[in-house]
């Protein structure tokens, strides 16, 4: 049966710079899609007057192709309605967007960030990555020849950490702008920011999902854009040291860097990852990978029988990642058990006793309190978060089938 295919409202098609590839998002139900010339020629021809059978000869006529009308309707009822593209009565299959984080709201809406933004595009040019590396040994020197060891200790006073919780807001802030801020530089829509949970850690985050369609190099660019601007922050904080003698500005620029040091890390879906996939322009690497190493055990435990999953230099990549990754926790945690034993095993009694304080005799509760049970048990609680989510990967592994599952 021919019949008339319709594109949704408010569906944006773009040609990702430099690939072979288009983006496509529909606003609606916020689906994004990275498809090839064909699919992009086909969304571009449907109007909502052309039948299947048209659609399918300007297609095959356009590529010198001869793609039958048959897979044409089955392309357009298995991929393009139920994802949102197309107008259709069928029950639209949602994805969840950023499954990785939990609880997120909305705390500053496009309409505000679009107008926030557009005051610091012009912090973005050719030369950034000098500028970058000039302000970095800057900062270096400055620190290495002004601040010791005694000094950092001496600063950790109560009145100083809570004294510094609004600049560390205040930061946050900024980091998430200067993603907004680049991705509006090179004409893509910014989304809103937010705040949510990434494993138990508090995150914000700002929604760039739209920078898919620019260059490799752009995405790098809005990638490293949020420590950029707390870079930014700290020389500013280090300027103001330098003309007052204030030394807050200057342990609270140190701190400002400390805080963005864990974003490189590439192991997690921080800023390192999304900069380590765009420069190697390969997305949901930590999926490949997990699904590289399943192949090899599977493999393995098949005796060696049949060829050699790994077979390209992307193949060894990911395998060599998955290994890495996963050695790394399991290091850390046996370094927390070895040298930290005791420590770790009676964790578990000396948080119940510290409940049992709160409850029973809320006055205890208090700054020093809090700074001390945390301080004295830092490590302890670094362990079993660690090894609550390395159990948790696993349980939720099981759920969807064996470990070995293709």
């Amino acid at each position: 049966m021919d019949y008339t295919p319709e594109l949704e409202d408010d569906v944006f098609i773009s040609q990702i710079e430099n690939e072979p590839y288009s983006f496509v998002h529909q606003a609606n139900y916020d689906v994004r899609l990275r498809v090839n010339a064909q699919t992009h020629y086909l969304l571009q021809l449907i109007d909502g007057e052309k039948t299947i059978s048209e659609l399918t000869t300007l297609v095959n006529n356009h590529f010198n192709q001869n793609i039958s009308k048959q897979e044409i309707d089955r392309f357009i009822k298995n991929t393009l309605e139920p994802s949102g593209i197309l107008k259709t009565s069928r029950e639209i299959i949602k994805k969840e967007r950023a499954p990785y984080l939990n609880l997120r709201m909305t705390l500053i809406p496009h309409s505000i960030v679009s107008k926030i933004t557009r005051y610091f595009q012009f912090l973005f040019f050719d030369q950034l990555w000098y500028v970058i590396g000039t302000l970095l040994v800057a900062l270096g020197v400055m620190y290495a020849s002004t601040i010791s060891f005694h000094d950092i200790s001496h600063f950790l006073t109560p009145a100083h950490i809570l004294s510094y919780f609004p600049l560390a807001l205040g930061s946050c802030i900024a980091h998430e702008l200067g993603h907004a801020s680049a991705c509006e530089k090179f004409g893509m829509r910014a989304g809103s920011i937010g705040f949510g949970f990434y494993i138990f850690i508090p995150v914000f985050y700002a929604d760039v999902s739209n920078a898919w369609s620019l260059s490799s190099r752009k995405r790098v660019i809005i990638d490293i854009a949020g420590m950029y601007f707390q870079l930014l922050i700290s020389c500013i904080l280090v300027i103001i040291y330098s003309i007052s003698a204030n030394e807050w500005m200057l342990y609270a620029s140190l701190v400002n860097i400390i805080s963005f040091l864990p974003n490189l890390n590439p192991f997690v879906r921080y800023d390192g990852y999304w900069i380590l996939s765009d420069l190697l322009g390969m997305n949901n690497i930590i999926q490949k990978a997990e699904k590289s190493f399943k192949q090899t055990l599977a493999w393995f435990l098949d005796k060696m029988n049949g060829e050699f999953p790994i077979k390209t230099t992307t193949d060894k990549f990911l395998l060599s990642y998955f290994l890495v990754n996963k050695i790394m926790v399991v290091v850390l945690l046996l370094t927390f058990v070895v040298f930290n034993g005791h420590s770790v095993s009676y964790f578990p009694y000396r948080f119940w006793n510290f409940l049992s304080a709160l409850i029973m005799k809320p006055q205890v509760l208090s700054f020093n309190f809090l700074k001390t049970f945390i301080i004295d048990n830092l490590v302890s609680i670094l362990f079993y978060i660690l090894l609550f989510n390395f159990i948790k990967k696993i349980l939720t592994r099981k759920k969807s089938g064996t470990i070995l599952e293709q």
